[in-house]
């Protein structure tokens, strides 16, 4: 499916176009208006295209001469965040981030982006419900091309990197409450989350980084495609990646501790453990030597054969007080 958007030159109006051949007319005349200067003119085109056909990519080839390789990446997904420019465009691969709310597993929406002086071609997949609500919600602005197709290209990265605050907040939350239950009671499950939480750190990592040399290079190259106004807009982009890449380091960091401080509490637990009964056991020591003694099978025990009836008592009250003199003698030491 193709969809165009133009505004014409010393027009603040936008027209939806609907049909490829309004679209062909439309890049006409903006590559007409071309500046001398070789900036970007007063038109602006933007074209759509989701889950293209093969006619569609054909037509896009013809009429934006596009390079078979651009094309070929549009049709495959799974593509590596990049920027690669060509004679008279830039074309960029870029992932925006979701959560899905059963499994809290990150699914990743690709979005490619192809931008020219005069025209911006975008392409996503059909499968891509979050980025496709977000192009519906730029496609309705009344100030969409208000500063030419920088206003328009600095919307689309600006809405796939605030797609990672949300999920940066919330695995901080989650963070922050697994050290807390960590501390009174840890369990497995509390280790499988954690374990979870820093995949998907890791698999958000392997995005972000080259995510971040792209907005560094769109930086840079701005002022060959844009309005030099837009030139800002592009580094607070770059500013928000680059903090969204900080807190990720810091997190991962974080579930890093959390994991030596996981199985340091693990272990001291079961050292505490350990110690009762090895403190159990100190106490009964000289209790079963005694008991073993006395209650061997010897052939001549004058204490059995001639009870005198006392002597039982006598015996639990002898134990009784060693038992008591080692528990004070271990609260001494400290030991219990």
């Amino acid at each position: 499916m193709i969809e165009g958007y133009y505004r014409r030159a010393r027009d603040l109006g936008m027209e939806v176009l609907n049909d490829v051949e309004a679209i062909k007319a439309a890049h006409q005349e903006a590559m007409h208006e071309q500046r001398e200067d070789g900036k970007a003119g007063h038109c602006a085109l933007w074209v759509n295209v989701q889950t293209p056909t093969h006619e569609e990519l054909d037509w896009l080839q013809q009429n934006f001469n596009l390079h078979p390789l651009v094309l070929e990446d549009i049709v495959h997904r799974d593509q590596r965040s990049k920027l690669e420019e060509y004679h008279d465009y830039m074309f960029l691969v870029l992932h925006s981030p979701a959560v899905e709310p059963r499994n809290q597993d990150l699914n990743w929406e690709e979005l490619h982006i192809v931008i020219s002086k005069h025209w911006v071609v975008t392409a996503l997949d059909k499968d891509s419900p979050r980025l496709e609500q977000a192009i519906k919600k730029i496609a309705t602005s009344d100030r969409l091309f208000e500063r030419g197709l920088g206003s328009l290209v600095y919307h689309l990265c600006d809405g796939i990197v605030d797609a990672y605050f949300p999920i940066m907040d919330d695995s901080g939350d989650q963070m922050d409450q697994m050290e807390e239950v960590m501390l009174d009671k840890p369990d497995h499950a509390l280790l499988d989350q954690m374990f979870k939480l820093k995949r998907n750190l890791v698999e958000m990592r392997r995005f972000l980084s080259p995510q971040r040399d792209v907005f560094r290079t769109l930086l840079d190259r701005s002022d060959d495609y844009f309005d030099v106004l837009a030139r800002p807009y592009f580094r607070d982009i770059y500013d928000h990646m680059v903090r969204v890449y900080d807190s990720l380091d810091s997190l991962r960091d974080q579930v890093g501790n959390a994991t030596d401080l996981y199985l340091s509490v693990v272990n001291n637990n079961m050292n505490l453990v350990m110690k009762r009964l090895t403190v159990i056991t100190t106490i009964f020591m000289p209790i079963t030597f005694v008991t073993g003694v006395f209650g061997m099978n010897f052939g001549h025990s004058p204490q059995v054969e001639n009870d005198p009836g006392w002597f039982f008592w006598a015996c639990i009250f002898t134990l009784a007080i060693i038992a008591s003199v080692m528990i004070i003698t271990l609260r001494r030491l400290k030991f219990i």
